[in-house]
């Protein structure tokens, strides 16, 4: 049995809550992309990515132009733009033709890591 606190189960919520698809699993993992702790991703597409459920709600970031990232579901880009757009979504480069637009809190600084633009 797993057991979800009630800032975990709003996160899962948030980020799961309004997709269509039906079956999300959860999991507690000793390695994952964020740390050891609690991940959850579609059963449908687990290649897409898992997101981790954080005990406690993480502390805002600045985000500058630069800053590597992790999205919500695990894949790492570059902040490209700090400035955020008429939704309040920041502009994030994964590779030279893959860029996406993304709200903060969707969003997790990593270390400095080579990025595929970085070749």
């Amino acid at each position: 049995m797993l057991t979800l606190n009630l800032h975990q189960a709003k996160e899962l919520v948030s980020l799961f809550g309004d997709c269509d698809e039906t079956l999300v699993t959860i999991q507690e993992c000793n390695e994952g992309h964020s740390g050891p702790g609690i991940y959850a991703y579609f059963d449908e597409y687990p290649e897409e990515g898992s997101c981790h459920l954080p005990l406690e709600p993480l502390p805002p970031i600045e985000f500058t132009v630069g800053t590597h990232i992790e999205t919500h579901l695990g894949k790492p880009g570059v902040i490209v733009d700090a400035t955020p757009n008429e939704d309040g979504k920041l502009k994030v480069e994964f590779d030279p033709v893959w860029v996406g637009w993304y709200l903060p809190e969707e969003l997790t600084a990593v270390p400095h890591m080579e990025h595929p633009t970085e070749k």
